[in-house]
């Protein structure tokens, strides 16, 4: 694999109780060779196994990779994505955070036949900090939008797409010493 890529990052605090803080990163990894580990389906009874992901009218897997893949764009997560948070010093130790997560689409397979739609996340906190301890309730996915996680493609490419979860919630309390 070969990666090129950027990524700029900012803070920006306006005032001593509110910062903004972001990201943005673009980048694009390329095979350098075609993956050794697909087989070739011989059999009709072997399309279904594969789910056409794979294999277009049971041609080989190398031309449909050179169809559909001819720059060699691996696939597995987005090529752009950003992310901004504001965070805010309420005050008597408390703070709250807040912000979205974009994701371009992105390529779930090998052969460019599966693609995840782009995505639009946000995630947020509320602290409490007093002398050594530190109470956090942080949540992600806010407003339970749909978006897909894309698998290892080394590991299972044509298999596993997941669905990301709803809203969660995690409570953290920290001692410092």
């Amino acid at each position: 694999l070969r990666t090129r890529g950027v990524e700029f990052e900012a803070v920006w605090q306006p005032g001593p109780r509110f910062t903004l803080l972001g990201n943005v990163s673009a980048r694009r990894t390329r095979q350098t060779n075609t993956p050794g580990f697909r087989f070739q389906a011989t059999q009709e009874y072997y399309i279904p196994l594969v789910a056409g992901g794979l294999y277009a009218g049971g041609g080989a897997n190398a031309s449909l990779l050179a169809a559909n893949n001819p720059d060699t764009i691996f696939p597995g997560s987005p090529e752009l994505s950003a992310h901004l948070l504001a965070r805010l010093e309420l005050g008597r130790g408390l703070y709250a955070s807040l912000g979205p997560s974009l994701r371009s689409a992105f390529w779930l397979n090998y052969e460019h036949t599966l693609r995840a739609p782009s995505s639009v996340v946000w995630n947020g906190s509320l602290g409490y900090r007093r002398g050594a301890f530190e109470v956090l309730l942080e949540a992600t996915n806010l407003l339970s939008s749909d978006y897909l996680l894309g698998s290892d493609p080394t590991f299972a490419a044509n298999t596993v797409v997941t669905k990301a979860p709803p809203l969660q919630a995690k409570l953290s309390i920290t001692r410092s010493f």
